[in-house]
């Protein structure tokens, strides 16, 4: 997962720089959650396998419980304030309504709409390097 996350983070970086507004969400939003799913699978192995599971059961959104789950912990961080903790969580959430918007709304993706997508990218990368060193 961490080589797809790093491949979906130089797509974002290219499409940025070559002003390819559009797929700079996409490719941004799958870096962070592949990254997630990375560190939910090895570092919470248990509590990871048992929230899929309870999604398989009809109970959930996977990307929803990506966000949460990966909120939780790093919530408990010590490194990381509540405020911060809750800043990811909404960071997390705005860049998956802001790639649900990209790939499926009749929108112009500007380049004001590009840089914020950056600037969110860059906050959440930087926090999970805090949190876990990736």
């Amino acid at each position: 997962m961490l080589d797809k996350s790093e491949q979906n983070k130089t797509a974002f970086l290219y499409l940025f720089d070559k002003n390819v507004y559009a797929a700079t969400a996409h490719c941004a939003y799958y870096s962070c959650i592949q990254k997630i799913i990375y560190i939910l699978s090895e570092y919470y192995t248990n509590e990871y396998n048992e929230g899929l599971e309870q999604i398989k059961g009809g109970h959930g959104n996977t990307h929803k419980f990506y966000i949460e789950e990966i909120h939780r912990w790093i919530s408990k961080d010590k490194n990381v304030d509540r405020r911060t903790a809750n800043d990811f969580r909404k960071w997390l959430k705005n860049l998956r309504a802001f790639r649900i918007e990209a790939d499926y709304r009749d929108i112009e993706i500007t380049a004001e709409k590009a840089e914020k997508v950056k600037n969110t990218f860059e906050e959440i990368q930087r926090l999970i390097k805090i949190s876990f060193s990736l």
